[in-house]
């Protein structure tokens, strides 16, 4: 993986109109904010992705619920697959399900049932119920606790993962998750290609859960691209520093098809 500015991605990427963009939206598109609620587009990204979505298909996918990020996209003409591949909202503004979520909310009811025993929101964890998964962020507790009781709580989840129709704990940033084992980012992005005739990508994002993404860019001859800020191990081929260098980038692939 190597450490990138803005132009160095847009010259990787080079005519911008042959390549589906894919994005994350926490820590991609957003800052990364002490409250997952407060999450906002980074100054700039509405525009830059405005531009980009006039040559070339652009989709959002995203850990969170599409009701969720939908108000914080401000109505740009994304597709937007939500809950790490479960369900998506077309450009044309249309819902679509694409996993089966009939027996989902008996074991999300119990999962959340042992978050309960395990975690007091006074010491600054959150549990946040979605449609097919539950999350249980942990950014404003003090690191002594977190440390103390964070395997206590993927052992607690890992407990119920045998149950229909399969789970799996997922360890993100700040975010611990408990959701269907046969949906992720990678599963998401095979379906938009096909979805939208596309055979060459560019991927975007921050987190562990973008991973899946990054691999299946890299196996079809894409490009897949990490935002942190550190040197951490990925599959992905480049690395950004931060939302403001990715809001760059998309402002040079815009720029670039006014020039071809």
């Amino acid at each position: 993986m190597t450490s990138a500015t803005p132009a160095d991605v847009a010259a990787a990427v080079g005519d911008v109109r042959d390549r589906l963009v894919v994005l994350d939206f926490d820590g991609t598109l957003s800052p990364i904010v002490e409250h997952p609620e407060d999450a906002a587009l980074a100054p700039g990204a509405y525009e830059a992705i405005t531009t980009l979505c006039e040559h070339t298909d652009v989709a959002v996918v995203t850990g969170r619920p599409i009701e969720d990020v939908l108000p914080r996209l401000r109505e740009l003409p994304v597709t937007v697959v939500g809950n790490h591949g479960t369900e998506v909202r077309h450009r044309d503004g249309t819902l679509e399900p694409l996993f089966d979520t009939s027996r989902m909310g008996d074991i999300l009811d119990e999962v959340e049932g042992t978050l309960a025993r395990l975690v007091h929101p006074a010491d600054g964890w959150q549990v946040e119920r979605k449609p097919t998964s539950v999350a249980v962020h942990d950014r404003r507790v003090a690191a002594e606790l977190r440390e103390a009781l964070l395997p206590e709580i993927r052992e607690g989840l890992r407990r119920h993962t045998d149950r229909p129709p399969g789970w799996k704990v997922l360890a993100g940033h700040h975010v611990t998750e408990f959701a269907p084992s046969s949906a992720d980012k990678g599963t998401a992005l095979r379906w938009l290609l096909t979805h939208l005739d596309r055979d060459d990508v560019l991927v975007v994002g921050d987190d562990v859960t973008d991973e899946d993404a990054f691999l299946v860019a890299e196996e079809v001859g894409g490009l897949a691209v990490v935002v942190t800020e550190d040197a951490r191990a990925s599959a992905a081929s480049l690395r950004l520093h931060d939302p403001a260098a990715v809001v760059a980038t998309l402002e040079l692939l815009g720029q670039s098809t006014a020039t071809v």
